[in-house]
């Protein structure tokens, strides 16, 4: 929040304020890890009265202006937008399957990593880990610094998520990306799926494939790959659903 003479005030996760020694590198605004810090409310308790007004008197925007959006896709998909303090202002679901993980469980106001992670360890989303073996995430942001440190927290966080096995792939993404995908009606990470999908086979229409989870997008396009390379395997889906993939799963897939 401040930087004097070699001192920060930093906001932790709980709102209050500590004053602890500044990096050289530090810049106001940025978002820093420490370990355990005294805090000092006697000194700060003004300042943190004057965040209060600050926020309810008009200048909300420090707070509620958006700053950058995280993509989670199993099969369920949703969308995170969060503030310059990686905290989430609001969730979208982008399928119902996505519907269906955030009513199992809020993450507006946590971190980006908590939120993924409470997400990834929701009891509604076991089976589709299980079904999908894959976790893709994105960080849209305008601010370069923003967007590298916000895809560490999140590739940690899901790493520590998952089991081993579990595949998880992290893209930083501009906003063209998004807007396109949002055109599609998915997010960016599906959309990124889909794209090296059409990739592997120019003929797909990939409207077709938009209701399946990330693992199967996945696995239909290897299987595009190796129809392409002459082995003489089908590029058809293994259990012969229409629509480009399978339709079952232990919550169905959405359209």
């Amino acid at each position: 929040m401040e930087l004097k003479d070699g001192r920060a005030v930093v906001l932790d996760g709980s709102g209050g304020f500590r004053e602890v020694s500044a990096r050289t590198e530090w810049r106001a605004g940025d978002v820093v890890s420490l370990p355990g810090a005294r805090t000092r409310p006697g000194r700060w308790a003004g300042l943190a009265a004057c965040l209060v007004l600050l926020l309810l008197g008009g200048g909300g925007w420090l707070w509620l202006s958006p700053a950058a959006l995280v993509s989670l896709d199993v099969n369920p998909s949703v969308e995170l937008t969060l503030n310059r303090f990686d905290r989430v202002l609001s969730a979208r679901a982008m399928n119902d399957e996505g519907l269906g993980l955030l009513d199992a469980g809020g993450v507006k106001g946590m971190t980006a990593d908590a939120a993924v992670s409470t997400l990834l360890g929701s009891g509604y989303l076991e089976p589709y880990l299980e079904r999908e073996n894959a976790v893709t995430l994105t960080v849209q942001s305008g601010n370069a610094a923003t967007e590298t440190r916000l895809l560490v927290l999140v590739d940690n966080a899901a790493g520590a998520s998952v089991d081993a096995g579990t595949r998880v792939s992290c893209h930083g993404v501009d906003r063209s990306v998004v807007e396109a995908a949002h055109g599609h009606g998915v997010t960016a990470g599906k959309y990124l799926a889909l794209m090296e999908l059409q990739e592997a086979d120019p003929e797909i229409d990939i409207s077709e494939y938009a209701h399946c989870g990330i693992g199967e997008i996945e696995e239909q396009t290897e299987r595009c790959h190796t129809a392409e390379s002459g082995t003489g395997v089908s590029d058809a889906p293994a259990d012969g659903a229409s629509a480009g993939c399978g339709q079952g799963g232990r919550h169905g897939h959405g359209h």
